[in-house]
């Protein structure tokens, strides 16, 4: 049912969805590794200031790093989520009119009669797109010249 509903155009918005979840994973890489560096950083502080490898300070890293890291993964896979929500949404009222508009092209170009005039959903990108068009059919068919 999902696919039926939200998924009007899988290739582009798949794509569109991967590309984001792509994306995201490069920052949060990208944060990770510079925790890391801060923390090999610290941990030779420690060396340099001479502690025992069993001392406080290096278990306190450990704890902290592994308490970053985990939350880190927590705040990739919730901002993932609530990232493929928005994408499939967004990319649902990008697609939709796509395929309208294909769809009633189609029809045209298949010799329906009368031709019924365009209309997108509520809500969809480009709202203005269908009365520029069935203005244009319009002159089209009483054969005036079509102003720009």
């Amino acid at each position: 049912m999902l696919r039926k509903k939200f998924l009007i155009y899988p290739k582009f918005q798949l794509i569109l969805m991967l590309v984001n979840a792509l994306i995201m994973m490069f920052a949060f890489g990208f944060v990770a590794l510079q925790a890391k560096r801060s923390f090999a950083l610290l941990e030779t502080m420690g060396v340099n200031a001479r502690l025992p490898p069993t001392h406080a300070y290096f278990k306190f890293l450990a704890v902290q790093s592994s308490t970053l890291y985990s939350h880190l993964i927590w705040a990739l896979l919730v901002a993932f989520l609530v990232s493929a929500v928005i994408t499939l949404l967004l990319s649902h009222r990008l697609a939709g009119p796509i395929i309208r508009l294909k769809s009633y092209f189609r029809n045209i170009a298949n010799g329906e009669n009368p031709v019924q005039r365009l209309q997108f959903r509520k809500r969809d990108f480009f709202e203005d797109l269908p009365a520029v068009i069935n203005e244009a059919l319009e002159n089209i068919r009483k054969g005036k010249k079509v102003e720009s």
